[in-house]
């Protein structure tokens, strides 16, 4: 863990303890491998939890703008500040579990909370039962006996997409018809690129 990392945290962990707000600047990668501020602007969000993801902290925070969680890497945050404001959201984490947000969120990237049916190949029972494991709930596919249904709860996203799509044929999106809509849409759009 590096010296920024460790000082974000830090910062971070005594804005939680203090309840209060914090401000910080949020870095992307540029196309000469050089992180960059989005145009200097300054999020601020409320802090409520840190977790640990494929090597990468990330902060799980309350948006009061959006009204909704989101998340940051803590590396690619700087100038992390308290603002002595308090933390608003208090009543969404009273019931939050870190554990099954993670497991909902796909490359922990936000997307809306959908409750989504698949149709998967009994070969693929591990994958989702791995993947989400209680939380998946499992029948019989009554009208294939080489098939299972499964619904589970997950943050739609192009993260999420690209999962079931890495799939292949041996899984099928069912409903809602909204998210089967996205998925399509998403399907057709990278299909412009290779298009002469």
């Amino acid at each position: 863990m590096n010296d920024k990392v460790f000082k974000n945290l830090e910062n971070i962990y005594s804005a939680i303890a203090s309840n209060s707000q914090i401000t910080f600047q949020y870095l992307h990668w540029n196309p000469q491998r050089e992180l960059v501020s989005k145009k200097g602007k300054i999020y601020l969000v409320s802090p409520y939890a840190v977790t640990l993801t494929d090597d990468n902290y990330y902060l799980i925070s309350f948006d009061s703008n959006a009204k909704e969680l989101r998340h940051y890497r803590i590396d690619k945050m700087q100038s992390v500040k308290s603002t002595g404001e308090a933390r608003e959201g208090q009543t969404l984490f009273q019931s939050f579990d870190i554990v099954d947000y993670s497991r909902k969120t796909f490359g922990m990237f936000g997307g809306k909370e959908e409750i989504v049916t698949i149709e998967s190949a009994n070969s693929l029972a591990g994958v989702f039962i791995d993947g989400f494991g209680e939380a998946a709930s499992i029948r019989p596919n009554y009208n294939n006996p080489d098939s299972f249904i499964v619904r589970v709860t997950v943050h739609v996203s192009p993260q999420f997409f690209a999962w079931i799509f890495g799939l292949g044929k041996a899984v099928k999106i069912i409903s809602p018809e909204s998210v089967v809509t996205d998925f399509n849409e998403m399907i057709e759009n990278i299909q412009k690129n290779y298009r002469s």
